[in-house]
């Protein structure tokens, strides 16, 4: 059986040798040794890993921007994040959660420690992502297409994206838009389309504490036009600066619109 795979980003040489020496016997170890070549790594193959070791104080890229463009990048969703620091002030704790990380431990490393805290918070995201997975295969019976936005940043993920034929693009504004551009929106549907998705509508109406907001309107399922219902919900993770939104789209039957 194959090793998990770890990525242990730190500047010094000597804790990456120490981190391995703890975890080598059950990991699979890949190492980085600033932020910027961390995410070079993430970028061409973040899928492969099970969790990153992130040190915070680092030359030409140190661990808090990191862990910015991993949650810009929303590659959190699926990796978590344990961060490693003398830093031990309230401040830096609360800031490295605030962006996302799933674990936070000082050194001197401890290597039981260092171990099972590894090993539960693997365990534990797995779970987690396993109770998502269930989730989304009920959902799938009703939904053709759900996404995860961030509107601060006008960026998605597709959770699930099956009956589409349109390639969305990485803007979740310039994606709506190229829908009507491409005539999968029907003609009479698209200026009230166009104006419930704009990314400043979705921001004003969720900002104002409404909880859903939702529109009806005719796209091209199949080859033919067909009445959907797109509903963009306020994220359980929705705060005034990290507003992630849920939108599902599904199809309205006969019965619906009666």
């Amino acid at each position: 059986m194959s090793k998990l795979k770890i990525l242990i980003v730190d500047d010094s040489q000597l804790n990456r040798e120490i981190l391995s020496c703890m975890l080598e016997d059950k990991y699979d170890i890949c190492e980085a040794e600033n932020g910027k070549q961390a995410v070079e790594i993430l970028e061409r193959c973040h899928k492969d890993f099970k969790l990153v070791l992130l040190d915070l104080i680092m030359p030409v890229m140190d661990g808090y921007q990191v862990l910015a463009v991993m949650k810009e990048k929303q590659w959190l969703d699926m990796l978590p994040v344990i961060c490693i620091s003398s830093e031990t002030s309230e401040d830096s704790i609360r800031r490295v959660y605030g962006l996302g990380a799933s674990d936070y431990f000082t050194r001197p490393f401890d290597a039981m420690t260092v171990f099972h805290r590894v090993e539960s918070t693997i365990a534990l995201h797995d779970k987690m992502t396993g109770d998502l997975q269930d989730a989304m295969k009920m959902l799938s019976s009703i939904f053709h297409r759900i996404l995860k936005i961030n509107l601060s940043t006008d960026t998605y993920t597709v959770i699930r994206g099956k009956d589409s034929t349109v390639s969305m693009l990485p803007s979740l504004s310039e994606s709506l838009k190229m829908m009507a551009d491409y005539k999968y929106i029907y003609e009479e549907d698209q200026e009230e389309y166009l104006k419930f998705c704009s990314i400043d509508n979705l921001r004003r109406e969720l900002a104002k504490g409404r909880e859903r907001i939702y529109l009806n309107y005719r796209t091209l399922i199949k080859q033919e036009y067909r009445w959907v219902c797109m509903e963009v919900i306020r994220s359980a993770e929705y705060k005034p600066d990290d507003q992630i939104a849920m939108m599902y789209i599904r199809d309205i039957n006969d019965e619906y619109l009666k």
